[in-house]
């Protein structure tokens, strides 16, 4: 049987998590879907259902719930504590007894049977306790929030991990493609050979060594696959499923990571221009650091409710008892008793446990301020790691598309001049490997560009499904550095 539950204070939150990223600032909001995943699988649609049906994400909501319930409990301080008890006894009683006089007489039966009813009702209530109360309150409330901050920062790792996964699952399966153009590239270079061995033109060892890379080939498009697969088993583990759960991703974002596709149109260079303001902005808002600094507050209200514990503190109870107390036998006439006392409690002694536990709570105040500076050295070193690994993706993306290019031209070239007999099989063999190595980069730069992107809107606590989109580059329609900012309200 389910215990009915009542929030008089109005501090739980919803038992199912709202979908909501800090990055959003409540523009967007994605709702949990079960069922088989949808085919296509659009990025979105994995990335909500990671953040929905994670085991991580929902592991941090009970958390937060949990912490909630605490915060709610210690508002109980402040109201008084009733307690009623109704009883109600039955004494039966069998007696014979003998004659004395007379012999032979029977003996005579008294039966007795006393019924007792007594009700009682105690109201205790704590009238002054120099704030120990009240510094519980505190420490719940701020426990409460950094159990929010630290399911937000989950939710934003899942995030970030969900379309990172997603961006490799289709590069492998774009490297799978790839694999294939070069594997048919190989096998034509094979009958090209043994075209010009037959007609007289040709060697046998370019036979060879055609048919050796075209065995490479086949080899690099199975490893390839069998990479893509992995890739998607990946992807389902962290949407909640079965890694054997077959997926099918979306063929229009497949087109992104295409070694023929364009780069994305991003203004980089005002996108990285500040990285001393990108700093300052993980330094703020990131939720690991909001986490660690409500661990502190709450450890210093834990100070402030132990040194409270030791001071005096006045309580009143007041007691109604109806035919004798609680615990005491009952009595069969009827009495009424009425008990106000008011307490004074002066803790005097305590076997210096008190100083020791003094000690104790400011000594995990101070670890709390060492892991606060620990998760504000941590998060502006993530942003720099994050900072340059785009700065090195973004100038590699341009790199790619021109290696690419010259490679694509150079094979052109070499099989040219070896099918009209002006060059050897070398020659082609190596401009094949230069091209499929090409698509490969160029491949792995797109992917590669979209997750150190995602990566660094992450360690800067403000990713949203707003970043799902590249943002455009047009300044008056809206900023990449404006958007990662905390008081961005507008997904682009």
């Amino acid at each position: 049987m389910a215990f009915p539950t009542i929030d008089p204070w109005r501090v739980m939150p919803p038992d199912v998590p709202p979908v909501q990223l800090s990055g959003d600032s409540g523009q967007a909001t994605a709702i949990c879907q079960g069922g088989e995943p949808a085919r296509p699988l659009t990025l979105q649609q994995a990335v909500e259902r990671s953040i929905c049906h994670n085991p991580q994400a929902r592991q941090a909501w009970a958390t937060a719930l949990s912490q909630a319930a605490q915060y709610g409990q210690s508002w109980a301080g402040f109201m008084p504590s009733v307690n009623v008890n109704l009883t109600q006894s039955r004494d039966r009683i069998t007696a014979y007894q003998r004659p004395s006089t007379t012999a032979g007489q029977p003996a005579v039966r008294t039966d007795s049977d006393v019924r007792a009813y007594g009700r009682n009702m105690t109201l205790s209530y704590v009238l002054l306790d120099f704030g120990t109360r009240a510094a519980n309150v505190f420490q719940a409330l701020h426990l409460m929030n950094a159990a929010l901050a630290s399911h937000d920062a989950t939710l934003q790792a899942v995030f970030s991990n969900a379309a990172q996964t997603y961006y490799e699952a289709l590069a492998a399966h774009a490297a799978v493609e790839a694999a294939r153009e070069a594997e048919a590239a190989a096998k034509e270079s094979f009958q090209a050979a043994q075209a010009r061995e037959k007609a007289g033109s040709g060697y046998r060892a370019e036979v060879l060594q055609a048919k050796s890379l075209q065995a490479q080939a086949v080899a690099a498009r199975i490893k390839a696959d069998g990479a893509h697969r992995q890739a998607l088993g990946s992807l389902a583990s962290i949407m909640g499923l079965d890694a054997r759960t077959p997926l099918e991703l979306d063929p229009q974002a497949a087109q992104d990571v295409q070694p023929g596709s364009q780069a994305p149109s991003l203004d980089t260079e005002r996108f990285l221009a500040d990285v001393d303001h990108l700093m300052d902005q993980a330094l703020q808002a990131h939720p690991s650091v909001r986490a660690a600094q409500a661990q502190l507050a709450a450890a210093d209200a834990r100070l402030d409710a132990v040194i409270a514990e030791g001071l005096p503190s006045v309580g009143l109870s007041v007691g109604r008892y109806v035919n004798g107390r609680p615990n005491t036998p009952l009595s069969p006439s009827r009495s009424t008793e009425t008990l106000t006392v008011i307490t004074l409690s002066v803790p005097l002694f305590e076997g210096f446990a008190r100083n020791y536990k003094i000690r104790e709570a400011r000594a995990q105040v101070d670890a709390r301020r060492a892991d606060v500076a620990m998760a504000r050295s941590q998060a502006s070193l993530d942003v720099w790691r994050n900072y340059q690994s785009l700065q090195s993706e973004t100038a590699s993306l341009a790199a790619s598309a021109d290696v690419l290019s010259s490679g694509q031209e150079a094979f052109d070239v070499a099989q040219a001049r070896y099918r009209s007999g002006d060059s050897h099989i070398i020659e082609v063999l190596d401009a094949q490997k230069d091209l499929a190595n090409a698509r490969q980069e160029r491949i792995r730069a797109l992917a590669a560009w979209r997750t150190a992107r995602l990566r660094l809107l992450a360690s800067l606590g403000r990713v949203g499904f707003w970043a799902l989109d590249t943002p455009p580059a047009d300044p008056t329609t809206a900023s990449p550095t404006n958007l990662s900012s905390p008081s961005s309200t507008t997904p682009p």
